[in-house]
């Protein structure tokens, strides 16, 4: 089955190819997607924001399975676009997120169930400078932006964030390297959300405390980047070969939910679901 990687920096490329020659059945091709009816998955890296988005809506206009470097849209109305123009088009699109398929949500899952009742959770993302290097999109897009919807998935509906963030002006504009968030869901938990590029840590960690106990899953990011790739990869390779067009929710969700952590660093205060929703 053909891939297509376009508009990756020789980095992400390197990443991507090394992702699809450990994926069976896959190889990469230089054509142009648009062009070739033989690229089943076309892989999206423009460093810019406008260029991913006009990209994604060309593949999935033309029915293909997209997997698009994170952020694959600026706004939850731009997410939306996307998720209407997969539906027409049946394409599918996903977002790199390496640690919901690397295992990680997977132990995070089956450790945070064993607690049984949960009262208080830490999630820590600790990557280093150099991801942020290029300065195309902060912390909360580029590698955080499953972070809010895995909180959800685990934990349960967010009812409230109130969060602190600081941007650092690397290009042309400002973009976070550190978001820090506290976090209430429906369900009553409550926790703390730390996100940070300042030294040369790469490892994801999640703590929650229980009238149990308390459990610890930790993973090294250097490992679990590749591995996920990898396992994404394999998961789009199976949906094509099944013609299995699902649907989109997960992406607005996950842009809807980093434009609520920002909104809340923005103006300084918690804000609700009702605010949000609202908004």
């Amino acid at each position: 089955m053909a891939v297509a990687v376009i508009g990756a920096p020789a980095d992400v490329s390197a990443r991507h190819d090394a992702a699809i020659a450990a994926t069976s059945g896959l190889y990469r091709i230089n054509d142009d997607p648009t062009e070739s009816e033989r690229t089943s998955i076309v892989v999206i890296c423009h460093p810019h924001i406008e260029e991913r988005v006009f990209a994604c809506e060309q593949a999935l206009e033309q029915g293909r399975f997209v997997l698009c470097q994170a952020p694959p849209a600026a706004s939850a109305k731009q997410a939306r676009r996307l998720a209407h123009v997969a539906a027409t088009g049946r394409g599918v699109l996903q977002w790199e997120a390496p640690p919901l398929y690397s295992g990680f949500a997977d132990a995070a899952q089956r450790a945070v169930t064993n607690l049984g009742a949960v009262l208080y959770m830490r999630l820590q993302l600790l990557l280093p400078q150099s991801w942020l290097a290029d300065g195309s999109a902060g912390i909360i897009d580029s590698e955080g932006l499953w972070v809010l919807p895995f909180v959800e998935e685990i934990f349960g509906t967010l009812d409230s964030v109130a969060a602190h963030t600081r941007a650092l002006v690397r290009t042309e504009r400002a973009t976070e390297d550190i978001a820090l968030a506290h976090v209430e869901c429906i369900g009553g938990v409550e926790g703390t959300i730390e996100l940070h590029a300042l030294g040369e840590e790469a490892l994801v960690r999640l703590e929650a405390f229980g009238p149990r106990g308390s459990i610890r899953v930790e993973r090294d990011l250097h490992t679990e980047r590749l591995l996920g790739l990898r396992r994404q990869y394999q998961r789009l390779r199976e949906l094509a070969q099944a013609g299995d067009w699902r649907p989109m929710d997960n992406v607005v969700q996950a842009v809807t939910l980093a434009h609520w952590l920002r909104q809340s660093a923005r103006l300084g205060v918690r804000l609700h679901r009702r605010d949000q929703e609202r908004s």
